[in-house]
């Protein structure tokens, strides 16, 4: 059974600019799923990843559309899909959340008719590891340097493939951008889950406590939320892209406030803000 799927929007994305979707990297975090998830939905962070699966193996965190380029994997971003696992390759991951981001592989390959074929480097058509990438990618060694685990992955992979070939592919994770309404905060980290946060650290990401907007706190969603909240004219479509709307509307509550009217996120435009609305 696939994951259950939350949207997590990340401002972090671009076009593909008509580019081929004929590849999907696998990554992992060094952190929780709901650190990567809840940093990738921050401007600051500038990265992102199409999928982030929790560390639960239940949950999945979708931050960008498939159709939009996610900031993941460097050189292979405009024609590629990533997704994230939580957790820590030095702790190794547990069978249900392996068993799990294979599955979400192997409806990403069916669903873009990818072939089901473990690719390197610059090849394409088909599905690797980030590590696999080598510099094209940015080195990284996630989520795994051992060719036995990666085998043993890929057996995975394969075996979800063939099974989901036995019926009607089922609708999961969505091409375009998802429904404001559909966002959810991720769920606190298991208190018995830790380890040292390497890649992304979840202390980057802001305080893990639902907000009234539904959006992780200080995320460009929960600017957009604040925003209208303090009577944004036009009233603001909280979609968590920084158009001219949105910078429109932080120029115009900065210079309410009496700040600069950059039509910038800053700390003290975020101070003022959050004091309005709270």
């Amino acid at each position: 059974m696939l994951p259950r799927l939350l949207q997590i929007p990340s401002p972090n994305r671009s076009t593909r600019h008509d580019t081929a979707i004929d590849t999907v990297v696998v990554h992992d975090c060094q952190g929780s799923g709901r650190g990567a998830a809840g940093y990738f939905a921050t401007t600051q962070s500038g990265v992102s990843a199409h999928l982030v699966l929790d560390e639960n193996g239940v949950d999945c965190y979708q931050c960008v559309p498939l159709a939009l380029k996610a900031w993941h994997a460097c050189g292979a971003n405009p024609y590629s899909i990533g997704v994230e696992m939580g957790g820590y390759a030095e702790k190794g991951f547990a069978d249900a959340e392996l068993g799990a981001d294979a599955l979400i592989v192997a409806w990403l390959l069916h669903a873009y008719a990818i072939p089901c074929k473990f690719i390197e480097g610059t090849e394409r058509g088909g599905w690797t590891t980030h590590y696999r990438l080598g510099a094209f990618g940015g080195g990284h060694t996630d989520f795994t340097t051992d060719p036995e685990k990666e085998a043993a992955y890929a057996k995975r992979v394969q075996a979800a493939y063939d099974e989901l070939r036995k019926a009607p592919l089922p609708a999961w994770a969505l091409h375009s951008a998802p429904a404001p309404h559909a966002t959810a905060l991720p769920p606190p980290t298991p208190p018995d889950f830790v380890g040292k946060p390497l890649k992304l650290r979840d202390d980057n990401a802001q305080p893990w406590a639902a907000t009234a907007s539904g959006y992780p706190a200080g995320s460009l969603g929960d600017w957009q939320w604040r925003l209208r909240k303090a009577g944004a004219n036009p009233t603001l479509v909280i979609d968590s892209e920084m158009g001219p709307e949105t910078a429109a509307a932080i120029a115009t509550f900065q210079k309410a406030f009496g700040l600069p009217a950059t039509g910038q996120e800053n700390a003290a435009t975020w101070a003022a803000l959050e004091k309005r609305t709270n």
